[in-house]
């Protein structure tokens, strides 16, 4: 449930038995979008939905959220996975995946992102000319 609300893609079965790795390239590992969505560019991953989709809904649909990525999405290994955060005065706490998803109360919130992403398919569309 934690996850879910963060999904960013998701593979078939059928899908993860095709997938062949590129161990050459850091995005190979990038998990699909949806296909409705305005690629800007591919890698690093920049798309937006549709307008006609976002008026479609109230709330946007994680499937339709802008993506803005600066690097490839990271592969990690759940059992492993460590958050260090250290903060003043030296102190530091370290905390795996397992103590993100169990020991910290859970929120929903309906929130609002002034300028999320949307719409720079349009400022790229803009040619800056000389004076």
């Amino acid at each position: 449930l934690f996850r879910s609300a963060y999904r960013v893609g998701e593979l078939s079965p059928q899908e993860e038995e095709n997938v062949t790795v590129d161990a050459s390239d850091p995005y190979a590992r990038d998990p699909p979008r949806h296909p409705a969505m305005t690629v800007n560019s591919m890698k690093p991953l920049n798309a937006e939905p549709p307008a006609e989709i976002l008026s479609e809904n109230f709330l946007t649909p994680n499937d339709f959220f802008f993506k803005r990525n600066h690097l490839p999405v990271p592969d990690i290994d759940p059992k492993n996975y460590r958050l260090e955060i250290e903060g003043r005065g030296g102190r530091s706490v370290t905390l795996s995946l397992t103590d993100l998803k169990t020991k910290f109360p859970k929120h929903e919130l309906t929130v609002t992102l002034q300028c999320a992403g949307n719409s720079s398919s349009e400022m790229n569309a803009v040619k800056i000319g000389r004076a």
